[in-house]
């Protein structure tokens, strides 16, 4: 992603400390092969020369971040657009040389780009482009989602305090030992913004940062940001500094490059509009500095909104329940004690036989739940959450051959229904499971998994 990347663990001890550091490095290696728009060979880049009239199918890696740039786009009127991939190169190559983009470049590169020239198929996980030589650049979300993915990767192997941070893409786990919480800088010393504290204590939780300072091009005493507008094919101008908080690194990084391009006012207003959000936007323009803040995160200055793991919600979910009497589903979960990682397993047992078996696993991911079922001899299916409270949860997804729905909710203190949704075969379905808490036969514990 031609980046720096910083991981931070606490670990048992030095091996232990090496070995998370190399899953969270191979993991981000794993991505910049996928996402890359410099690496010719890049799963990305052979997208653009194979799937122009026709869909074609991609990794999850790649449609995931795809489909997020694409929802961003619509929602904010193509102010967020990773089809400007073909624009953004001209200027690229104008910060090496310089100088100005050609106009007529320009203009060519514009009728090549455009968010509604990307088709997605969530059913089959296609992709189909309408245009020769289009280009996509995801280099405004990619690195939030390679933190956030990161982080994931350390999660799996037991790592619950961890730090990591891809370029100005910050994703944090649980708070380090005897912490509050992860101690992020969010802006220098400037006394203009003396009343916003220069650290925030944070805790899964995904920070990124958007500005020009790093990389932009002067030009007869103006500045443009590697940030490219999409409606005036121009790099922005002036000096905006975005700093966006949000549960994951996907969300957070898609949104600082999103508020850059609507400005101020329209970005401040789009991230009040959302629940999972918050945002600081620095202006240092001729007259001096201003600030604008979100409520969220007015809020999570002041200490009043810590950002907690949903995993922490959901202690009840914890123990053995059943489902039935003769045939009848039974569960385990088990909750470390680290509470990042609730693993368990489910049984279907059907005219005394054992018909189906899976085993499960539900992490946090930031504020997202990410529910995994390995069911035996088929592949690992991960759902992630739409919804999570104290009283239970909905996963979804949408990247399987069928789309699934999953909700648990807890309807007393010891009985909860889980409703699965789907299609299959084309045709819809679904079906309530009541559990009843029941004793367990040892004392609940990890079960033997695959993950």
């Amino acid at each position: 992603m031609g980046t720096l990347v910083q991981v931070v663990v606490f670990a048992r001890d030095e091996a232990a400390a090496k070995a998370a550091f190399r899953t969270a490095f191979d993991r981000i290696q794993e991505l910049d092969r996928i996402l890359s728009d410099y690496q010719p060979d890049s799963e990305l880049n052979a997208l653009t020369r194979s799937a122009v009239g026709r869909p074609v199918p991609v990794g999850p890696d790649l449609f995931t971040v795809l489909s997020a740039s694409q929802q961003l786009a619509r929602a904010t009127g193509g102010a967020f657009d990773i089809t400007q991939g073909p624009v953004i190169r001209l200027w690229r190559r104008a910060r090496h040389t310089g100088r100005l983009p050609d106009p007529a470049a320009l203009q060519e590169a514009a009728a090549r780009s455009g968010y509604g020239k990307l088709h997605l198929d969530q059913e089959h996980r296609t992709v189909m482009l309408d245009a020769e030589r289009m280009a996509l650049d995801v280099g405004g979300i990619a690195k939030g989602y390679a933190a956030g993915e990161a982080l994931a990767a350390l999660s799996m192997r037991g790592v619950q305090h961890a730090l990591v941070a891809v370029s100005g893409d910050i994703a944090v786990s649980e708070a380090p030992p005897g912490q509050r919480g992860w101690r992020i800088s969010i802006h220098d010393a400037d006394p203009a913004l003396s009343p916003i504290p220069e650290v925030l204590e944070l805790s899964n939780a995904a920070v990124s940062t958007s500005g020009s300072s790093a990389q932009h091009l002067d030009v007869e005493e103006r500045r443009y940001s590697h940030i490219v507008e999409p409606s005036s094919r121009t790099g922005l101008v002036g000096d905006l500094t975005v700093t966006v908080v949000a549960r994951r690194g996907i969300e957070a990084d898609g949104l600082a490059t999103a508020v850059s391009v609507l400005g101020a006012r329209d970005g401040l207003a789009f991230v009040e509009s959302r629940s999972d959000a918050a945002a600081l936007i620095v202006d240092r323009g001729p007259e001096g500095t201003t600030f604008h803040q979100s409520s969220r995160f007015q809020a999570l200055a002041s200490g009043s909104l810590p950002m907690q793991s949903p995993l922490g919600q959901l202690g009840w979910l914890g123990g053995c329940w059943q489902s039935g009497s003769g045939d009848r589903t039974t569960m385990e979960m088990w909750l470390p004690p680290a509470r990042g990682l609730m693993i368990g397993a489910s049984r279907t047992v059907a005219g005394g036989q054992v018909r189906e078996y899976e085993h499960l696993r539900l992490r946090a991911d930031g504020g997202t739940l990410v529910y995994t079922a390995l069911p035996s001899r088929q592949r690992e299916t991960d759902f992630r959450s739409t919804s999570a409270g104290a009283d239970g949860f909905r996963v979804e997804n949408l990247q399987h051959d069928f789309p699934q729905r999953i909700t648990y909710t807890r309807t007393g203190a010891d009985t909860m229904t889980v409703r699965v949704e789907g299609a299959g075969a084309g045709e819809p379905r679904g079906f309530d499971l009541a559990f009843q808490r029941t004793p367990c036969e040892s004392a609940p514990g990890p079960p033997a998994t695959h993950f």
